[in-house]
């Protein structure tokens, strides 16, 4: 299904059962929202806003867990800093929504390598040691960006998916990680983590062409 607003992606809606994933041929139930393609052919100079959670850097039980196609977590991490790089240029700003890296892992010096301003929302694997390091732009639990009223949704970041949240009645975006991929999304709250999203961070147009075709937040609608 391609979206023609994001330039050089097909995105897919795909459903992802005990670690397969599989089209759903309606487009509108999904578990997992994943972008095809090398994440460098996705980079846009006009996109300067990213999203991402659940990277998992130097976490060996994630790759089975979660049925990543890695051998190992060098591979892993390798891979990850790559498809960031590719994606995010330096003056871009990222919003990480949480577990970064494994606590036993080095998550500052994988920190170090990646592009851009970076700002943290905490997740429950993230340790003190990374939440004070030098390399992030922010550190918080949770963060509402305001943009304009009736033209662009405002946006709830936080580590965990939520029932309801801020000026959700109006159309505020929730965006969230921590379920890999495991909670069907709405127009109004998408899981931003990398096993969403090809192992990349997400673009907020990207995000938000996706959420345009999918189905309403119930609580959000019944509010309304």
């Amino acid at each position: 299904m391609a979206l023609a607003p994001v330039v050089g992606l097909e995105v897919k809606v795909v459903q992802r059962h005990r670690g397969e994933a599989c089209s759903v041929s309606t487009g509108l139930i999904s578990c997992q929202l994943a972008l095809t393609g090398s994440p460098d052919a996705c980079r846009n100079p006009a996109m300067t806003i990213f999203f991402t959670a659940d990277t998992h850097f130097s976490h060996a039980s994630i790759i089975g867990f979660c049925d990543r196609p890695f051998r190992d977590t060098q591979d892993m991490d390798e891979a990850l800093i790559a498809n960031w790089n590719r994606r995010v240029g330096p003056d871009d700003t990222v919003f990480h929504l949480g577990d970064f890296c494994w606590r036993k892992g080095n998550g500052r010096s994988l920190l170090a390598h990646l592009r851009g301003r970076k700002h943290l929302i905490l997740g429950n694997h993230d340790s003190k040691e990374i939440a004070e390091a030098d390399d992030w732009e922010s550190v918080g639990h949770y963060q509402m960006i305001r943009r304009e009223p009736g033209v662009h949704p405002d946006l709830v970041l936080f580590h965990y998916p939520i029932e309801e949240w801020d000026n959700a009645r109006h159309g505020a975006v929730h965006l969230h990680g921590h379920v890999h991929a495991r909670l069907p999304p709405t127009r109004q709250r998408l899981d931003v983590g990398v096993d969403c999203w090809s192992f990349a961070p997400v673009s907020l147009e990207e995000v938000l062409a996706v959420a345009e075709v999918l189905p309403v937040h119930t609580i959000a609608d019944r509010l309304a």
